[in-house]
């Protein structure tokens, strides 16, 4: 139900974004409706194919920014003393801890959220180099670090949290205005951050 709750969630919070902004913010008349194509019903060959190749896409472009940041993440992790404690990434991450105490997340749990911002698929991989476990090993240190309202907030973040870079690209090209650009992040950012905290006070009162 968890996963449900949290796609319900989503779709929710998008909802209400999109009328807020179109009532306060976007209030542009639209200079023409456009005409839709006639629907025909697709060819299970067609979508079969199609569906197959942008699994490759995915499946490879993921691998390889996966790997990219995970050598990254153990470059920093590593050095200078060769000990996670006291590498440059410890340091940056308790610089920006306080960011978590509102969601009861560790330094290196916002740590690993920021690294969603190249690829939501990265945050996995880096709380393995962080915790120096596998994907088994992560399913069994997790409990022992996160109560059930921390990783509530924990999992509310990353879901509204700014997809990936490439969607921030996208994004910038589509809206061709540094202003709605850099206003949808900020929305975004703070939209996260509140309903991480709501999830995690939410969670905690329930018990």
């Amino acid at each position: 139900y968890v996963s449900w709750t949290i796609l319900a969630l989503n779709i929710a919070v998008l909802g209400l974004a999109g009328i807020f902004v179109n009532k306060t913010l976007w209030k542009q008349d639209a200079p023409f409706i456009m005409e839709l194509p006639i629907y025909h019903q697709p060819d299970v060959r067609t979508i079969l194919i199609v569906i197959w190749s942008r699994l490759l896409a995915f499946v490879r472009k993921a691998g390889t920014i996966i790997l990219a940041v995970s050598v990254l993440i153990w470059v920093v992790s590593y050095f200078p003393a060769g000990v996670i404690e006291e590498s440059w990434l410890a340091s940056f991450g308790r610089l920006i801890e306080p960011i978590g105490i509102p969601l009861g997340l560790d330094w290196k749990m916002i740590t690993a959220l920021l690294t969603g911002l190249v690829a939501k698929e990265t945050v996995v991989a880096t709380l393995g180099v962080l915790y120096s476990v596998g994907e088994e090993g992560l399913v069994a240190v997790l409990p022992t670090i996160m109560n059930q309202a921390s990783a509530a907030a924990f999992l509310v973040v990353m879901m509204l949290f700014i997809p990936c870079v490439a969607t921030m690209a996208v994004l910038r090209k589509e809206m061709n205005s540094n202003r709605w650009f850099y206003a949808t992040i900020v929305l975004t950012l703070i939209i996260s951050y509140l309903g991480g905290m709501a999830a995690y006070q939410l969670v905690r009162y329930l018990g």
